[in-house]
């Protein structure tokens, strides 16, 4: 990745959005910098709706043909496909790290990759139970929307953590990007722009998603500052996770 801090136009952070959300090859020639990613953080709701828009149309596509569990299989599948498992990963990490004692234990557990205990059973509870409700969402009419809502809502919350809540850590690491050269008038229009999407993709049951997903955003910000002194990349990881997970409840709660 370029280390330029200079940043460049809106076309370069969407590019920086897109390279850092997912596994998608579209930064070879390592243009983008940390301002990019930065102010990338604008249009992570947009590359997160995008990324739900794949996983509902493969979940459709697939019940068309398939039970409802084998959709939702096929949907989670294609959301690991095209982020590479980033924020499951960062889940893992993030469950094995608060299994440490003191927070410089739990920091340097987090930094291995080397999945322990509490990380596999955090991404097995995490795959099963996005399943079982992405599974129950395709038998309910319009109930894959709220999957676009959940894809912006968890990406517009990892752009607000990571853009306000201290790093954890004292240099390194790809989520001090954010808190380092991001803006809070960036974070803002993430948040406004992930509620408009919820809004028109999920209705009054995406803005509640909304609301639910915050209060967890801001309860696992206040925590992870708490426990580690700040957001680490995994922890936005988990925090996608997490919130995604939500908005899904959310979609199937209400009626």
């Amino acid at each position: 990745m370029d280390t330029r801090a200079d940043g460049g136009g809106a076309g370069r952070a969407i590019l920086a959005a897109t390279a850092f959300l997912t596994r998608l090859p579209l930064d070879r020639g390592g243009i983008v910098g940390p301002v990019d990613i930065a102010r990338g953080v604008v249009v992570f709701p947009v590359v997160g709706a995008v990324v739900g828009a794949s996983a509902a149309a493969v979940a459709w596509g697939s019940g068309l043909a398939f039970p409802a569990g084998v959709a939702a299989v096929g949907a989670v599948a294609i959301e690991l496909i095209v982020t590479g498992g980033l924020h499951v990963d960062g889940l893992a990490d993030t469950f094995d790290g608060y299994g440490g004692g003191s927070r410089q234990r739990a920091l340097e557990i987090m930094r291995d990759h080397t999945i322990g205990a509490y990380g596999a059973a955090a991404i097995a509870v995490d795959l099963l139970w996005k399943t079982f409700v992405i599974a129950a969402l395709v038998e309910r009419p319009g109930g894959l929307w709220m999957l676009i809502a959940a894809g912006a809502v968890s990406r517009a919350t990892a752009g607000v953590l990571g853009t306000v809540v201290p790093y954890a850590r004292s240099s390194g690491g790809t989520g001090g990007v954010l808190g380092e050269h991001g803006r809070p008038a960036w974070a803002v229009s993430a948040a406004v722009l992930g509620v408009m999407i919820a809004w028109a993709s999920g209705g009054l049951r995406g803005l509640i998603g909304t609301v639910a997903a915050a209060t967890a955003a801001g309860v696992w910000g206040w925590r992870c500052q708490r426990r580690l002194g700040g957001m680490t990349g995994d922890t936005l990881g988990a925090a996608v996770e997490m919130t995604e997970v939500i908005v899904l409840l959310v979609g199937l709660a209400y009626r």
